[in-house]
């Protein structure tokens, strides 16, 4: 009787220790580690004291950027695009003015989300609703994070890219697979002060 009730104490406490360490682990798969953006190894584009260059990323390199998502899967191809002026003038880059039809990167991040619903709903099932809960804040907190990086990280429909005099920028864009037809790519850089614009066929 003895070692019966020792041995259901001991299972209980292996299946106590499972569940406590599944909820432990688990809910971290949807955290979002992204990588900073670095200078693209690319070709470098020079013209009246601006250098450009650009780069189509791949699969591997674009997950690497952004937490591990797939993007060209669902349906993007991320370009990145990098701007150093080495004048002492501000310069503008308009979405206008970059040939190519460009996805709106909110869209995109959108594609990237965890969807919480369904996360929950089914965590709930396996480990009940405190693992639902955990699992469903840790989307959430997720999907936030998603959203941040973007706007940081990439070039935005609604407002032009400001290159400050000596400054660094580096984004990148999102075309949609079946509109990115080859690897070219132009862009035309405005300085208003000047009333000067630099083009650049990448």
């Amino acid at each position: 009787m003895t070692k019966s009730i020792v041995y259901l104490k001991n299972k209980k406490n292996l299946f106590l220790f499972i569940y406590i360490t599944l909820l432990l682990i688990l809910p971290n798969c949807a955290r979002y580690k992204a990588q900073k953006l670095t200078p693209p190894q690319a070709p470098i584009h020079e013209k009246d004291n601006l250098v450009v260059a650009k780069k189509t990323l791949t699969e591997d390199e674009a997950k690497k950027i952004f937490g591990g998502r797939k993007i060209i899967e669902r349906g993007y191809t991320p370009v990145q695009i990098y701007i150093k002026n080495k004048t002492d003038k501000t310069y503008y880059l308009n979405p206008n003015d970059i040939q190519a039809p460009l996805e709106a990167s909110s869209n995109v991040a959108r594609k990237l989300h965890r969807s919480v619903g369904w996360k929950t709903a089914k965590y709930f099932i396996i480990g009940g609703p405190i693992w639902a809960t955990i699992e469903g804040l840790s989307s959430y907190e997720a999907n936030k994070t998603i959203n941040t990086d973007f706007r940081e990280k990439t070039v935005r429909l609604d407002e032009a890219i400001k290159i400050r005099p000596y400054g660094v920028v580096n984004k990148v864009m999102f075309i949609p697979n079946e509109n990115y037809i080859n690897d070219n790519l132009k862009i035309t850089l405005t300085s208003p002060e000047l009333k000067k614009r630099v083009m650049f066929d990448l």
